[in-house]
């Protein structure tokens, strides 16, 4: 029906320019055609240290419950920080030392929690700030489907644990007291539902009993929470191939809407999204993705590759159309050199309100 009486249509719009192509040779289109990309909601953004420590403040039940995260995650004492912010200045009490990064791994404890539920008392509360101590949260959105490869993505993590540990032993063995050189524990979170979860968190429960710098949980987010968790994490893991090829993994476009870079699993028309090296990394098997995670999280939180792809992801969502022009890497020059990158009022307004209002002209 949609090929028959749909191909005379005034106006067609196309989400990729992959399927532009296709649709016009399979169903030979008449009339004017559009591609417009998908963008996310507006409220989809950076997360703020602010947002970011209440967010984990709400999560802490749902973090304390995971048997996994038992001694995994720094001490943190409610409501005044959480595994990832602190705000305490001073107290009224003898403090303990001043928090420094501890970049050592520990071995699971069998204790519930290492949470406080009696705070001390401050006198000096100051805003949320990001915990140098930090574990590096990696975010992966799925459905839980054959689509979504995810044991990619588990035996990156088991390449990650056993490299994050020869590293700390070369650190600790040169005596180094910094990050340097060094990979932070990683926290992975898995949002979502479908049918392959349980079979595969029990893969994970098993392996990462072993584990020291690697845990992953699964999370049932509210629906005001999960921009908020993706404006807060480090890294974002998109493991969608589309069996069409013709269009493009959403959860991606949210991510760049809160600021994330991404590491995505490769397929045609992906480029049209994901340009390799500028706000991304683009991988095709477990191997390239466990390469990309130890370059990325190098020195963490001061990871040089890290911070520049996050830049001109930041640079590309700032208000004035000019700004949001990035170039790519001098050796990506002539395949696409630039990107561009707005919200969803900008594209519809530069790409169908021509259009539909031409005689009013641009806004």
């Amino acid at each position: 029906f949609e090929g028959k009486f749909g191909r005379t249509a005034y106006a067609h719009l196309f989400v990729t320019q992959a399927m532009h192509d296709f649709l016009i040779e399979k169903w030979d289109l008449q009339g004017q055609k559009l591609i417009l990309h998908d963008r996310p909601p507006y409220h989809f953004h950076r997360a703020s240290a602010q947002e970011m420590h209440d967010l984990f403040r709400r999560l802490q039940p749902s973090l304390t419950s995971q048997n996994s995260l038992n001694g995994f995650l720094p001490e943190s004492s409610l409501p005044y920080s959480t595994p990832f912010t602190h705000t305490a200045r001073s107290t009224t009490s003898p403090s303990p030392p001043a928090e420094s990064p501890n970049f050592r791994a520990k071995k699971s404890s069998p204790t519930p929690s290492s949470v406080s539920i009696t705070p001390p008392i401050y006198t000096d509360v100051g805003l949320p700030t990001q915990r140098l101590d930090r574990p590096a949260l990696l975010v992966s959105s799925t459905s839980w489907t054959p689509d979504e490869d995810f044991q990619i993505l588990l035996e990156a993590m088991a390449v990650y644990e056993t490299r994050a540990t020869e590293l700390s032993l070369l650190s600790a063995k040169k005596g180094h007291q910094s990050n340097n050189g060094t990979l932070p524990k990683l926290l992975v979170v898995l949002t979502g539902k479908g049918p392959l979860r349980d079979t595969y968190m029990r893969k994970v429960g098993k392996l990462q009993e072993k584990w020291s710098w690697v845990r992953c949980v699964s999370l049932w987010l509210e629906a005001e929470d999960y921009p908020i968790l993706l404006g807060s994490a480090d890294l974002g893991v998109c493991l969608h191939s589309s069996s069409s090829a013709l269009d493009l993994p959403m959860k991606v476009v949210d991510m760049f809407g809160c600021g994330l870079p991404v590491c995505a699993l490769d397929f045609a028309c992906l480029d049209e999204l994901v340009k390799d090296g500028v706000n991304g990394l683009v991988f095709n098997n477990s191997a390239q993705l466990a390469e990309q995670l130890e370059s990325l999280f190098m020195s963490f939180p001061k990871s040089p590759r890290l911070a520049a792809l996050r830049s001109s992801l930041l640079k590309a969502s700032k208000p004035a159309s000019s700004s949001r022009r990035v170039r790519s890497p001098p050796h990506r020059v002539g395949l696409d050199s630039e990107w561009f990158w707005g919200t969803w009022e900008d594209n519809w307004s530069q790409t169908v309100r021509p259009l539909i209002l031409s005689d009013l002209g641009p806004r």
